[in-house]
């Protein structure tokens, strides 16, 4: 696949300036071996299916941009995290595309010091999101409560009969330990999405509750 992928990128000059990257678990039933016929094992881990009771490979696969375009594939065991494949996925990628600074998207497994300072020595870009986790989150949410930060709408569009908007807040921020610029955003979608998941929330609660009683 890398030498068809390779071929192609120079045959209809397929831009790979910025790559994405996400994983899945590849789960199976029934009675297996627990081990695949090239090595890999099949293992319990973090099942993105929440099926915590199966057995089950990670899959990666990085595409561009341009065309969503298959660049890289890799097939891990099921106990092998996300936040530890980055740096080998980012290596691949950058002999494929042969350059280092293009803009490499992925989820927030790849935000953590250790991939983020290996990509940018190494001359990669990376966007990602910020895990919840990190306590420059507490400190953005400490001072929305405590002072008003203007935000300019970026982008707005019609979904299913519904409008949305996408805003910026107007700050600069950076990360405290390593000085990577943070971004805000507030998505109208994701607000709704929140709302929808705390009420499902909240009626499981009522309904445990109603048939404790």
């Amino acid at each position: 696949m890398t030498e068809i992928v390779v071929r192609m990128i120079k045959k209809v000059n397929l831009d790979v300036g910025r790559l994405h990257n996400d994983s899945t678990t590849v789960k199976a039933y029934g009675k297996i071996s627990g081990v695949t016929k090239n090595g890999l094992r099949m293992a319990k881990g973090n099942n993105k299916d929440n099926r915590p009771d199966l057995v089950h490979l990670v899959f990666s696969l990085t595409i561009s941009s341009d065309g969503a375009v298959p660049i890289h594939y890799k097939t891990y065991a099921g106990n092998r995290t996300d936040d530890t494949t980055h740096i080998e996925t980012w290596n691949t990628v950058k002999k494929i595309a042969k350059r280092s600074d293009f803009i490499y998207v992925a989820d927030s497994k790849v935000c953590t010091s250790t991939q983020l300072t290996y990509i940018v020595a190494n001359g990669g870009r990376v966007i990602t999101v910020m895990p919840n986790t990190w306590g420059e989150t507490k400190i953005f949410k400490e001072e929305l409560l405590s002072k008003n930060i203007p935000r300019k709408v970026i982008l707005k569009r019609n979904v299913e009969g519904d409008r949305e908007y996408f805003s910026l807040f107007l700050t600069n921020y950076k990360t405290i330990n390593d000085g990577y610029t943070i971004y805000w955003y507030l998505s109208s979608q994701k607000k709704r999405l929140d709302k929808t998941i705390r009420q499902k929330r909240v009626s499981r609660a009522e309904s445990a509750l109603m048939e404790l009683s």
